[in-house]
């Protein structure tokens, strides 16, 4: 039944484009009869209110004619929502534009543009079943509840293993800072330096390192900062080193205890080598 409709539509959309609108009611006078006979009644189907809009326009005066086709578009909706399926889409929040492709509403391509793209986020979440509805087709209520179920499924997998995948690269990247040479050698310069003992107390510890080491066979350089606490104060340790034939040295090993402005140098410009 559908499809003869939409063929009905289809062959009455292009009579208007080919023969204009007076030859096209001409033409199709018995769907519009009802409404010059009674201007205020309901149309009875999607065709016909689009004849009676297009009556109302050309033939009602201005204002009544605006107003009744405005109460014409209201009665007529070919894709009413469920009550039970307006409510907040988790898919549509969480792969946003990837959801938009596959549901057919490609507004949800805004996504991609940058700081508009997390408002959207929100935006498909909480409008994102009305418009699936209108733009899918669908057996039931419960087919589309059923593939919007899946999409939550999978954008909270997707979600998940995205934040496993970064929290694992974040560690292993401070893991292995933390077990470099460069790291492992600065360490021990500090906690053996008097200078530093002097300042921090004994024992020293050392927090994780930042910064960047990079390597290129036997050769390489390192610029990190860590912390470094003992019993009387704390500070901010510097070091930067560099490989060459394979063995790591000391360029540069500085201490800032808190609270102070100045750092200082702990290899007094030496080059300390393992």
């Amino acid at each position: 039944m559908r499809t003869a409709i939409d063929k009905s539509e289809a062959s009455a959309d292009a009579s208007f484009i080919s023969a204009g609108p007076a030859t096209a009611l001409s033409q199709n006078y018995g769907l519009i009869q009802f409404a010059a006979a009674a201007p205020g009644a309901a149309p009875r189907s999607q065709l016909e209110a689009r004849y009676y809009t297009v009556f109302l326009t050309l033939i009602l005066p201005t204002d009544e004619g605006t107003e009744l086709m405005s109460s014409a578009q209201g009665v007529v909706d070919p894709h009413p929502i469920p009550p039970e399926i307006d409510r907040w889409n988790w898919g549509a929040f969480l792969l946003n534009w990837i959801w938009g492709v596959g549901n057919n509403t490609f507004i949800a391509l805004l996504a991609i543009i940058p700081l508009f793209g997390f408002v959207m986020m929100f935006v498909l979440g909480a409008k994102g079943s009305r418009w699936a509805w209108r733009n899918g087709r669908w057996d039931s209520v419960e087919h589309f509840k059923r593939v919007q179920r899946k999409w939550a499924i999978w954008g909270a997998i997707i979600w998940i293993a995205s934040i496993v995948l970064f929290a694992g690269i974040f560690v292993g990247v401070f893991s292995a800072l933390k077990h470099s040479e460069a790291y492992q050698l600065g360490v021990s310069r500090l906690q053996s330096n008097p200078i530093a003992t002097s300042i921090l107390g004994t024992p020293i510890s050392a927090g994780t390192p930042s910064g960047k080491i990079a390597i290129n066979g036997d050769s390489g350089r390192a610029d990190l900062s860590f912390t470094a606490s003992g019993p009387r104060t704390s500070g901010v340790v510097i070091v930067e080193a560099v490989k060459k034939d394979g063995v790591w040295s000391l360029t540069r090993l500085t201490l800032k205890p808190n609270g102070s402005d100045k750092a200082i140098d702990l290899i007094g410009g030496r080059n300390d080598s393992t």
